[in-house]
């Protein structure tokens, strides 16, 4: 891998994360494309290191907020005290919208494998065809939501984070399950459909998208780099930190075009995006 292919993948990755097209999607196919064979999930993974910093960028404010509330929790646990502020109830959300990523560490009924295992071996196959598929779920559930946020009008029941219930971050949290097992489907669209479906509104639902991200992201990326600590896949480290900057450069403003797609209502432009991508990746897969 050189330079260059760094570029070229922490770009697809800082503008595929963010906007629902799937960035596991978008890595496979620009690697069948760069003749890049083996799919090196170390570096897939530093490249959403990279991403993890556009959140850190766009919702420090929050974050911040969310780290004052862990500790306020924390000490009114200690004291026993069992008073929730706003910033607490989000928190407690994020907190259970991460519970359903622990079934990848359970084996799959019947197959003997773990779930992260068998996520693994899809992604290091590197099947178009598979890709293809699940971008076309994508376009589906972009097409679903996108139908339900233009009618629900007074439907919507949660119009702001810290009026969403524990059950919204549950479905949501397994709406992030899925998308983490299948390359091609999208993570930010699938957990975006996943809230709209909740009645939650459609800029709270991205914002708690985007955040939920965060310690997903850092538990992939800690347990890759545990995995293969040594030999960092034979990946340089100049190569590495060259893609996660510019994923992180993209990333940002990736993060900011899709509020402003979501604001506009022209999520409709990924849904056509993502089938035709879908229906190529299956064509040439095939």
């Amino acid at each position: 891998m050189t330079i260059s292919d760094a570029i070229i993948q922490g770009s697809v990755q800082g503008l595929t994360e963010f906007l629902p097209i799937s960035s596991s999607g978008h890595l496979a196919i620009s690697q069948y494309f760069l003749g890049i064979k083996e799919n090196n999930l170390f570096f897939n993974v530093a490249l959403h290191l990279g991403t993890l910093l556009s959140i850190l960028a766009v919702y420090h404010k929050i974050i911040v907020r969310l780290v004052v509330a862990f500790f306020v929790s924390l000490g009114n646990f200690l004291k026993g005290k069992t008073a929730s502020s706003k910033d607490g109830k989000i928190l407690l959300n994020l907190v259970l919208s991460c519970m359903p990523l622990w079934l990848m560490f359970f084996p799959i009924p019947k197959m003997g494998v773990k779930l992260k295992d068998f996520a693994s071996h899809l992604a290091d196959s590197q099947n178009l065809v598979a890709v293809g598929i699940a971008l076309l779920v994508t376009s589906f559930l972009l097409f679903l939501g996108s139908r339900f946020m233009n009618i629900q009008g007074g439907h919507v029941r949660v119009r702001s984070l810290s009026e969403m219930t524990p059950v919204n971050a549950v479905l949501i949290g397994f709406a992030q399950l899925i998308s983490a097992v299948f390359p091609g489907l999208s993570r930010s669209g699938t957990t975006l459909s996943a809230g709209l479906f909740c009645g939650v509104d459609r800029q709270a639902a991205l914002d708690f998208s985007f955040i939920m991200a965060i310690p997903a992201i850092i538990a992939a990326f800690l347990t890759e780099f545990l995995k293969i600590r040594g030999s960092m896949a034979g990946v340089s480290l100049k190569i590495i930190s060259t893609g996660v900057v510019t994923s992180a450069v993209v990333g940002f403003f990736s993060i900011i075009i899709f509020k402003w797609f979501l604001k506009k209502d022209k999520t409709w432009l990924f849904v056509v995006y993502t089938m035709a991508l879908g229906i190529m990746s299956i064509l040439i897969g095939i």
